[in-house]
This record gives C-alpha cells, structure tokens and sequence, in this order.
C-alpha cells in the first residue's frame, strides 16, 4: 500500500549516517565559511522529524484521490471501447441488403448518421494531454488509434447512401415511365380497350402508394442534403424535376377516364357486329347437324364419331366466344350478348356423338363378352356397364328424334339385361356339385366346368338358359340359403370343439371323479339347441 511505501522510505533515511559527522569532511567544516545551503540537511529533518507522519497521511491522501480520479477518468473511455467493437461490425452490403428488404428505412438511416457524426465528433474532442491530479495522461495515440473507426463507418455511409438514392428513384420512375407509356397506346379493338380500362383502375389503386414512394424519394435526397452527402449532379437534378414525370402520369390517367365513355360506345357496335358473325358461323353447325348421315346405320363407326366430335368442337368453340364477346360488352358497360340457340344446338350435337360413342362401346363390350370363357366373366362389371348403358339409351330418347338406331340398342340391351340374370345366378360360388347335377338335368347338358372348357355366354345361350332362367334362379337361392344354414353348422362345431369338461376327485376314492363347474358348458348347450332348432326350422334344410 501506499503507507507501507512510505514507511519504507523513512526506515531507509534513518539507516543513512549523517554527512555532517563524517570525518572526509571534518577540514571542509572547519574551514573559513563559504556561503551555505540554507538547508544543508535536505529534506533528511523533514522525514526524521516530528511532523513526517501527518504530511506522510496528506501525501498519501492526494496519491489515493489521483488514483481515484484515474480511475473515473478511464470509466470515461469505455464508451469508445464500445464504439470499436460495435463500428467493426459495419457492413455496408448488408445494410444494403436491409435497406432494399425494407428492414431499415430513412429514419434508421438518419440515426446512423447522427450517431457515426457524433462518435466522430467525440473522438476529436478528447484532448492531446490530460492531467489527472498528480497524473499527466498523454492521449495523442488514443485519439489517433480510434478516429479511423467512426471516419470508416460514416464514410462508406455517404458512399452507399447516393446509390441506395438512385436504386430508389429509378425504381419509381420505371413505374411511372411503363404506365405513361402503356396509358399512351390507344386502343384499337375490345380487348385491347378492356385491358386498357384495367390500367386505368390498376393506375388509380396504385396512387397512395405511389405518391408514398414519391414521397421517400424526395424525403431520401433531403437526407443527403441534411447531412453533406454528394451525389451526382445530375441525378440529384432529375430527382428534384420527377414532379413533373409524374404530374403527367396523373394527367394521362385522367385524360384517359374522361374519354373511356365515349370509346366504349365505338368498341360496344364492334362487339355486336362480332355476335352478328357469331351466329352466322352457329348457323352453319346447325345445317351440319342436321344431315341425315348422323341419325342413320353406318358401319364406319370411326368416321362418324370423327364428324359429331368435330361438331362438338365447334360448338364448344363458338360457347368460348360467346362468353368472351359477352364478357366485353359488360365490361365496356353494355349487357350481356345472348348467342340465339347457341345452348340448344350444344345439346343436340353433345347427343348425336354421344349415340355413336355409345353404339361403339356396347358393340366392343358385348363381342368381348361373347368371346370369354364363362367362368373369367366379371359379372359386377357387365352389369355396372348395362345399366350405364341403358340410362344413356334412356337419355338419348329424351333428347333426341325418333330414329332407326335407338330401338335397336335399346333391345339390344334389354337382350342383355336379361341374359345377366341367369349368368348371374350360375356364377352363384355357393353352388355345389348337387346343385349343377340339378342343372344339367334341367338343361339336359353338363355344364363344362373344368379349367380347360370352352363354354362361354353363346353356349349356355344355346341350352337354352333363358327358358330355365326362373328354376336356375330358385337353385341359386337354394345354394345361398343352404351354404348359410352350413355356416350356422360349422359355428355349432366350432363350439363344441374348444369345450373342455372339468373333472375333480370324488372324495378320497381312488380313480373316481366327477364334473366339476358345467355353467359354461351349459351355455353352449342352450345355445347349439337354439341353434340348430333354427336350422331344422328352414325350408332348406332337406336342400
């Protein structure tokens, strides 16, 4: 400590003998006097006297306060430390970045003006030298060594902030330049005035927007000129003119509302002269058809279907012209456009291709049919596919005139309908070798079952299966209700089969026992008799 030191220093000044009892110096003392040191002993009294230890207290005293002062004065500095570590993190790509994804705006850019200025500003007003009590602190090197961070920050600032200025100003100019340029082009047909009536709309949406980045453009150069930043000449002379490029933007935008009225009168006639054309090419696919080729036989099934699908293209096409010649006369601020049996005609040849795609469909499906072995027939499917069929047949003769084509497919899949139900009830899986023994003597043939047979739908035709169609049904039912009543028989022996009897000793007797618990057993019991009094009470339980 400081007391200790100075304690050290008088027990040093005592050790010291004095100069005036050496005896080298005897001659000289008792010499003729010479003018003295009017304090010939130095300070040597002062340590060794009385007074030393309180001037020892005051000296440490004002050592201890110039300490302390030290100390606050190099708190003071902190700030700049700060500051060193904070400016090394200065990027101006990335605060590019920021700028441009709208995460810092003017006000953010204005605060890091303000605080690199007067980082600056506080670097330069540390002083060269700075006394401290008893301490002299020479900041020269400190000052030099942190003057280059603010200067560094604040400089690549005025070099961003011209291009972040000019990135902002042609961003807004293109706009305003594309919409001049496209408000400018007169229109010359409806579509091209319909989409012209969409700019002026989408020009007048975008208004508080754009004079809001009319504004920060303005706003962004006046932070330029707030805080000494050049800028090239000449965009900062296009940037304080861009009142005038967009004053004309507004003018070509009203100048164009105020004559929509008058062209949309001009483009409604060009409309209804189109919708006169519309219906003059709608005439002509009705004379098509209705030709008399498309409601008769023909065997080139393919070039009949080519002919009703290109009607439906046509129709289908003129439907799409409607709607959009339609659709620009409301938007010029006419009605609606109503093609005259536009949606008749529609119908009509939708029905005329429908009858032959049909016709081709039923005659692929039905030779398929005909062809396969009996046993691979998808049943489900033949009759999903009939019963499509025949609402079809039922919706072309709703829709369409009497022809020589629709009776003929409508008995053609009556035929069918009725074949499916006896093939039906053969491909019944319950059917057991009995039940085809019943079969045969009914259709007086064998019913080729093995996995080589040739039999399919033109053979059981031939036995003659539609004039049994009622007693193979009946035998179908039958299999059905016995091949249940044998389920009913198997739960029964499924039953008994997991059953266990309990047996116990009977007393100490040897090799005597009894039944032990029979409840469970007992259930089961009650449960077969019931059982099996519903089976014997079926009619088919004699099958």
């Amino acid at each position: 400590s400081l007391a200790a030191w100075l304690q050290g220093l008088a027990g040093l000044a005592r050790g010291v003998p004095q100069l005036m009892q050496h005896q080298q110096l005897q001659p000289f003392l008792e010499g003729p006097s010479e003018p003295q040191h009017p304090n010939p002993e130095g300070l040597l009294p002062l340590m060794l006297g009385e007074d030393y230890e309180s001037l020892s207290e005051a000296l440490e005293a004002s050592l201890q306060q110039s300490l302390t002062a030290a100390d606050h004065c190099a708190a003071g500095f902190e700030l700049f430390r700060d500051m060193v570590a904070s400016n090394r993190q200065f990027s101006s790509e990335q605060l590019q970045g920021a700028v441009q994804a709208g995460q810092i705006g003017l006000e953010g850019l204005r605060t890091l003006l303000l605080t690199y200025k007067q980082q600056l500003s506080d670097v330069e007003q540390i002083p060269a030298v700075m006394s401290v009590g008893v301490l002299k602190l020479e900041l020269d090197r400190l000052k030099t060594a942190l003057h280059p961070f603010p200067q560094h920050c604040l400089s690549e600032l005025h070099s961003l902030l011209p291009r972040l200025a000019a990135d902002a100003y042609n961003s807004f100019m293109n706009k305003v330049s594309d919409y001049r340029e496209r408000l400018g082009h007169q229109p010359s047909s409806p579509e091209e005035f319909v989409a012209h009536l969409q700019l002026v709309a989408e020009v007048e949406a975008q208004r508080p927007a754009m004079d809001k980045q009319f504004d920060a453009v303005s706003a962004f150069y006046d932070l330029l000129d707030e805080f000494g930043v050049s800028a090239p000449a000449e965009e900062v002379a296009a940037a304080r003119t861009m009142d005038v490029e967009y004053g004309a933007l507004r003018d070509a935008a009203w100048a164009a509302e105020s004559a929509k009225d008058r062209q949309a009168q001009a483009f409604l006639q060009l409309i209804e002269q189109r919708a006169t054309e519309l219906t003059a090419e709608v005439a002509k696919v009705r004379g098509a058809e209705q030709q008399d080729i498309l409601l008769q036989e023909n065997e080139d099934l393919t070039s009949i279907i080519a002919a009703t699908a290109e009607l439906v293209a046509q129709v289908k096409a003129h439907q799409a012209t409607a709607e959009h010649i339609s659709n620009m006369s409301m938007q010029c601020g006419g009605g609606p456009v109503i093609v005259a049996e536009l949606e008749q005609l529609a119908a009509d040849v939708e029905l005329k291709h429908l009858l032959w795609t049909v016709q081709q469909e039923w005659s692929t499906a039905t030779s398929a049919w005909q062809g396969t072995q009996f046993f691979e027939l998808d049943v489900l499917q033949m009759q999903d596919q009939v019963d499509k069929v025949a609402r079809q047949v039922h919706r072309l003769e709703r829709g369409l005139p009497y022809n020589e084509l629709l009776p003929k497919l409508r008995d053609s899949v009556s035929q069918w309908q009725e074949i499916l139900e006896p093939i039906a009830h053969l491909r019944n899986p319950q059917l057991r070798e009995r039940h085809w023994n019943e079969i045969a003597d009914l259709l007086g043939h064998q019913v080729d079952r093995t996995p080589e047979a040739t039999t399919n739908i033109t053979t059981l035709l031939d036995m003659q299966i539609l004039h049994h169609k009622d007693r193979i049904a009946v035998i179908s039912n039958e299999a059905t209700q016995e091949a249940a009543l044998e389920a009913l028989l198997a739960q029964v022996a499924d039953k008994w089969r997991g059953v266990e009897l309990e047996v116990k000793k009977f007393k100490e007797v040897k090799d005597v026992y009894i039944l032990g618990e029979v409840e469970d057993v007992l259930q089961v019991l009650e449960d077969s008799r019931i059982t099996m009094s519903m089976i014997q009470a079926s009619r088919y339980v004699a099958g």
